[in-house]
């Protein structure tokens, strides 16, 4: 009986806010609350069921339903019930109640959720439960600090990390991997610990794989929150041959803007670190970027393109005169030629064509080379009086990307100032020549006026 009345309840709420409101202002949520309790398995589950659909995505029912003393039973049958299905609809209610509500996070963790729900985590556990569980760390960690530490304190790493392997299945494993990235996001502390229980490899492995946009999208997230932590996980990140897949993802025409963010994101992190870039010793992972290089794709892929090939081209000599063999240059210049391509996207090609100009074979490198050259053997016979050998920089100081296009619109933007006085001072220098032709035809008038009357 109780069980019916409170499947039918759970239906009436279900995914329809309209009733979500009548149903807890008829003062349903005690009494549901209270068969929590029931020593009926059946009738604890669609208790659990009904509260799970009553708060889902209604902040207002969230609250009612957490000062109605919920959470404490919810909990107790994550540890007590010995029923699979029991303990799958209490972590959904508990996961609905967490879901952007940092209030009930706290109150969750709190009562002592966090230990029962790693634990529910094992490799022993059903796979539904393993699913719902992992969905409500997610939850429960989301863009909270303090409850990240906590769950990662109580040990639940390592499991959702073991999760995320490709034996794993597929609904356990998306479940798993987007935990991961809530417990990472904005936690340089967890990021480390993600790190150090070898969660690279299976993420990096995430990227490649069949897996769905969703899975691979939350997988790049973890990565890109771990190479953003410190050198040592770039060093993992780089290891673990993350480059070919990131590089992929930038150049898949399906990619979508955020994924190709994250994907450029991850990649300039592992560039950026100098300690990390220098075990880049060739081009060619980052080779199929060129495809980028056309007037027809947005301003953010150009732009990240020719970011990266900056990035890249810096590295070292061999690694540009690879990029110059494999036709980098060309499309370059062609998009940097183009009237539609925008000024942030050529002031980037330029900084990467001067970082080029010992490879390209371009008329401008060429005469600006030679230029160099002349000026270097001069420096060289200066310095053999000295007693010094006269060298040239095998490798192109790193420059920060930001500052130098920064540095590039400023001088854009003078030298558009500069045409713009010319063009003003050559118009009215034309206006003053007009108004004086114009006043020697008068005074001529008048002199030829005077005549007549005479």
């Amino acid at each position: 009986m109780q069980d019916g009345a409170a499947r039918a309840l759970s239906r009436l709420v279900c995914s329809n806010p309209s009733n979500q409101g009548k149903v807890a202002d008829a003062g349903a949520i005690p009494p549901l609350v209270a068969l929590l309790s029931s020593s009926t398995p059946a009738v604890q589950e669609q208790a659990a069921t009904a509260l799970a659909n009553l708060v889902a995505n209604n902040p207002d029912n969230q609250t009612k339903v957490a000062s109605a003393s919920a959470i404490p039973p919810l909990v107790e049958l994550l540890s007590a019930s010995t029923s699979g299905d029991v303990q799958v609809r209490a972590a959904t209610a508990l996961s609905n109640l967490c879901a952007g509500h940092p209030c009930n996070q706290s109150k969750v963790a709190s009562a002592g959720a966090i230990p029962p729900m790693v634990a529910l985590l094992s490799a022993s556990t059903p796979g539904g439960v393993q699913e719902e569980i992992a969905y409500a760390l997610g939850n429960l960690v989301a863009a909270n600090s303090d409850v990240q530490g906590k769950v990662a304190s109580a040990g639940a790493i390592p499991p959702l990390v073991a999760l995320l392997s490709a034996c794993t299945p597929v609904h356990v494993q998306e479940q798993a991997v987007r935990a991961v990235a809530s417990l990472c996001a904005g936690n340089p502390c967890n990021q480390g610990k993600v790190a150090s229980a070898c969660a690279v490899p299976p993420l990096v492995a995430l990227l490649s794989s069949s897996a769905s946009a969703h899975v691979q999208e939350q997988g790049l997230a973890s990565l890109m929150h771990i190479a953003g932590c410190s050198t040592q996980t770039r060093k993992m990140v780089a290891a673990a041959s993350a480059i070919t897949p990131l590089v992929g993802l930038m150049c898949d025409p399906g990619t979508t803007e955020l994924t190709f963010t994250m994907a450029y994101s991850t990649v300039g992190s592992l560039l950026a670190d100098p300690l990390v870039s220098v075990s880049f010793t060739s081009a060619g992972p980052f080779l199929p970027l060129v495809t980028l290089l056309h007037v027809n794709a947005s301003e953010d892929v150009m732009l990240g393109a020719a970011r990266t090939f900056y990035q890249v081209a810096s590295i070292s000599p061999s690694i540009r005169r690879e990029l110059a063999a494999a036709g980098v240059i060309p499309p370059l210049m062609k998009v940097r030629a183009d009237r539609s391509t925008p000024p942030r996207v050529k002031n980037m090609i330029s900084a990467l064509h001067r970082v080029l100009s010992d490879v390209c074979t371009c008329r401008e490198c060429v005469s600006n080379q030679k230029h160099l050259n002349g000026r270097t053997a001069h420096e060289a016979s200066s310095s053999s009086v000295l007693g010094h050998a006269g060298t040239v920089p095998s490798v192109v100081e790193p420059v920060d990307p930001d500052k130098l296009m920064q540095e590039l619109l400023e001088e854009e933007e003078r030298e558009k100032a500069v045409k713009e006085t010319k063009a003003k001072s050559k118009k009215e220098k034309k206006q003053r020549q007009k108004e004086k032709k114009k006043k020697g035809k008068s005074k001529e008038e008048q002199v030829l006026e005077h005549a007549i009357l005479e």
